[in-house]
């Protein structure tokens, strides 16, 4: 699989609530562009977190730039997480 390409991530670990353990979570990351009242562009980053052993929804975060990311910009940025 090429990471520069791929959006998910297991990097972390956290509770399950169906599992009720530690375990080792999949991040997906969500990358969405859009604009405001002012036709000015905002950028959001969602990450989501789900059991690797259930596939449960555990948390997000969520990431507000404030400006235009480039994708490229995003995925140097995921490539040099994994």
């Amino acid at each position: 699989m090429n990471k520069a390409l791929s959006n998910i991530a297991s990097v972390s670990t956290g509770y399950c609530p169906h599992c009720r353990t530690v375990v080792n979570l999949a991040e997906t990351i969500k990358l969405e562009i859009g604009c405001d009242r002012d036709k000015e562009t905002d950028t959001i980053t969602i990450r989501t977190y789900h059991c690797e052993t259930c596939h449960s929804f555990v948390f997000s975060e969520r990431e507000e730039h404030g400006y235009s990311v480039s994708l490229e910009s995003e995925k140097a940025k995921n490539e040099n997480r994994i």
